[in-house]
């Protein structure tokens, strides 16, 4: 080397890594003297006390970053799975890798925490020198509903909630509410803005059906002014709210047993049943008054319920001659019978007729007039 104040170095490099201690040798020149031309003076170099330094760097272990290939920005969802990668450099290998909340060594784990959790990696070289590094893994709470319980008269409609991007019922729709008419439990995932999915607690639909009813006597006979005995039961072992019409001749609107008032020649009376807020189908009670010559209704319903499906007059007495005739609008007899037990039943030649207005004439004779031929008419409502 030739030159004044020249820095003088030696680097050592490519060591072997190695736990014991490491010997080094080093050979320094620190005088030279030299004769730059002759004749010449002899020019000396020499290197002062304390201005040679020695630097030997080494490293122990360190650990990398904990690094993850499912989730790189250790978010996950709530009951998501995550992968921690833990890699090591300097020291000397092999390295294992201690996982302190989870208790045990490997290179990688799969955790699944349910809250946001700090997991703490320490590396350890085969010289006992340690490094630790440490992960933040956020967890995203998963959605939670609870919707229902669902309850109404034959069928519901099941609300799942708003606010989220999917949904999937355990019937297989995909829509925020859904139409059910069978009772049962049911249950509905939901994916939320983070896309992170969360299933319902269970998913009760409760049904009701109206009650059963059974008004009774479905005819009675009464004489003028007499109060009529009216009857209704059900089936049902629950609560159930009664209601008559019509209300002004009913001595209790809402009582399962009331007197009912005749002002006329008959009174239909008329009986639901409710429970749940569920109305039953109508059920009915003819009261006739039986001190007129006989009863003849205004309406009846051919319907095959076997409630007034028959047009016929009735009475206590028996008439000598009876004759019943019936016409439609145009004049035409649609129906004749002398029997008075006989009623018509809405045919015609075996053809239903439309429903609407006929007009009826009965011939008759009394007991106490016989000869004498009287006549009633009137009209008659066909209704199905």
């Amino acid at each position: 080397c030739y030159g004044i104040d020249l820095d003088m170095f030696n680097t050592i490099a490519c060591i072997p890594p190695q736990c014991e201690d490491y010997e080094f040798t080093f050979e320094m020149r620190t005088f030279m003297c030299s004769c730059t031309k002759p004749p010449c003076d002899i020019t000396c170099h020499f290197m002062p006390t304390d201005s040679w330094v020695i630097t030997i760097e080494g490293k122990t272990v360190e650990e990398n970053n904990i690094e993850s290939e499912l989730f790189p920005e250790f978010t996950i969802c709530q009951g998501d799975t995550i992968d921690l990668s833990a890699t090591g450099i300097w020291g000397v290998p092999p390295y294992t890798y201690e996982w302190v909340e989870l208790g045990f060594f490997a290179d990688t784990v799969f955790v699944f925490p349910n809250d946001t959790t700090v997991y703490t990696s320490i590396i350890h070289d085969i010289c006992d020198m340690q490094d630790t590094v440490y992960q933040v893994v956020n967890v995203i709470p998963a959605p939670t509903l609870s919707p229902g319980p669902f309850e109404a008269c034959y069928d519901v409609i099941a609300d799942a909630g708003s606010g989220y991007t999917n949904y999937l019922w355990s019937t297989g729709e995909t829509t925020q509410t859904i139409f059910v008419d069978s009772a049962g439990i049911y249950y509905v995932t939901v994916t939320d803005e983070n896309g992170c999915t969360g299933i319902s607690d269970p998913v009760e639909v409760i049904l009701h059906y109206p009650p059963e009813i059974d008004a009774f006597p479905d005819t009675i006979y009464v004489e003028n002014g007499e109060l009529a005995q009216l009857n209704v039961s059900t089936t049902s072992t629950g609560d159930v709210t009664f209601t008559w019409e019509p209300i002004i001749n009913i001595s209790c609107g809402d009582c399962p047993d009331p007197f009912g008032i005749v002002t006329d020649a008959q009174e239909i009376f008329t009986v639901t049943g409710e429970e749940f807020g569920c109305v039953s189908a109508p059920d009915t009670i003819v009261v006739i008054n039986s001190s007129t010559d006989f009863f003849v209704p205004n309406v009846f319903s051919p319907n095959g319920d076997f409630l007034n499906d028959f047009f016929n007059a009735s009475s206590e007495i028996n008439y000598p001659v009876f004759q019943l005739q019936v016409y439609n609008r145009w004049g035409e007899k649609v129906f004749e019978s002398n029997d008075m037990l006989e009623g018509w039943n809405g045919l015609h030649n075996g053809v239903q007729q439309e429903v609407g207005t006929y007009m009826w004439i009965i011939n008759y004779e009394k007991l106490n007039r016989k000869g004498v031929i009287l006549r009633r008419m009137g009209t008659v409502i066909l209704l199905r």
